[in-house]
């Protein structure tokens, strides 16, 4: 028998993802189906994979993607975004997922016990709405020519241009809706290409937005409904399956555990609030003062752990529980660096102790030397280690 029903209104890549989830997680899902948007080529930086492989889902990206060098000499996946919700409804399907175009759902068959809202920037369940800017994209496609990526910065405007070796997505975005539906000549010289090769797919929005209510009793947003972004590099795709996962605990514990339910809704509210807080940061150009220079741990010197501790909701086995978490300077909390517990700087320097006895501590506990040099230089860097010269 399932542990619930849980209804999630758009089949994209946050909405498919967390359905394939929460299916594998005991829930019979329905997942109203909205009809395919637009086609276009899409990148995100190759450490997406670590968050495939985060929701068992690696065996799509392998399937549907490929390598590319570019955007400054990165290393960067291209990939097709019908492709690649194709294929993650798939993998849902096969797992009992029910999938029902939005012209046949009957509402109130079955009954429903948690609502997710993946309905994309329509935000249809999600109500009400801010932006930060607006702004404008125009997708174009063409031709392939030689795979690869490419951006250009142009003050108000910029442009990108994708290449998988079968075809070409070229976007333009900026503050104003283009008068025409030609590639602007100014990006088709930029990019190398005749603007009659390029023929326009889309004109969407691409300014910031987010709901203020991203959990609100049995019902919470999932990525673009929840929050979506400028259209930078990847960052819609890898909110969007961070999301499914922490959607998935935020559900899992407010059904099974609701003694637990308002560290579960506040732990899902931060996740977004943080996510919109870094994105807007970048979007102002704010500047933070970096973490004074290490100036480099000798041996000898001496290091004593003076961070603070303080209870935050986080996932434990599948479920959203109140832990003791180490809070930073910059109001961040983080328990967890490099899949090494925080806890054990605390046990190793609780008094005043040399570097060296710091790292071979560590070293006693399981860590190689490299990673306990890494997690003291991190602890001073981060303030929550007390460092004095010797």
């Amino acid at each position: 028998m399932a542990n619930g029903n849980v209804l999630i209104l758009g089949a994209g890549v946050a909405g498919a993802t967390t359905a394939w989830l929460l299916q594998r997680a005991g829930y019979a899902i329905t997942c109203i189906d909205g009809g395919a948007r637009y086609d276009a080529l899409e990148a995100a930086p190759v450490a997406i994979l670590r968050l495939f492989d985060a929701v068992g889902l690696s065996h799509v990206a392998a399937e549907v993607s490929r390598p590319v060098r570019g955007f400054g000499g990165g290393d960067f996946l291209i990939y097709s975004r019908a492709a690649l919700v194709a294929a993650l409804r798939r993998s849902a399907a096969a797992v009992g997922v029910a999938f029902v175009p939005k012209r046949n759902f009957v509402p109130g068959v079955p009954s429903i016990d948690f609502r997710i809202d993946a309905s994309g920037r329509t935000a249809a369940w999600s109500r009400p709405l801010q932006r930060f800017n607006i702004g404008v994209a125009d997708v174009f496609r063409a031709p392939t020519r030689r795979p690869g990526a490419q951006f250009i910065d142009a003050g108000d405007h910029w442009a990108y241009l994708l290449d998988d070796g079968q075809t070409r997505t070229i976007g333009v975005v900026g503050p104003r809706r283009a008068r025409s539906k030609c590639l602007p000549p100014n990006w088709a010289e930029a990019f190398a290409m005749p603007p009659a090769e390029a023929s326009l797919t889309a004109r969407c929005l691409a300014s910031a937005q987010w709901t203020t209510r991203p959990v609100d009793g049995r019902r919470l947003s999932v990525g673009d409904a929840a929050f979506a972004h400028e259209p930078l590099a990847g960052q819609g795709i890898r909110f969007a399956l961070a999301c499914a996962l922490a959607a998935t605990a935020t559900v899992r514990t407010l059904l099974e555990r609701p003694e637990q339910a308002d560290a579960a809704r506040t732990y899902y509210a931060d996740l977004v609030a943080a996510e919109r807080d870094h994105h807007l940061s970048y979007l102002r150009g704010d500047v933070f003062d970096a973490p004074a220079t290490n100036p480099g741990a000798y041996g000898h010197d001496l290091i004593r752990f003076v961070g603070e501790w303080k209870s935050t909701p986080m996932v434990v086995a599948g479920f959203i529980e109140a832990h003791p978490a180490l809070h930073l300077p910059d109001g961040r909390t983080t328990r967890w660096v490099g899949g090494v517990d925080t806890k054990i700087l605390a046990d190793v320097a609780d008094r005043a102790t040399t570097v060296a006895m710091a790292q071979r501590r560590l070293q006693d506990r399981g860590l190689s030397s490299a990673a306990a040099r890494a997690l003291i230089s991190w602890g001073i860097a981060q303030g929550v280690l007390s460092h004095h010269l010797a």
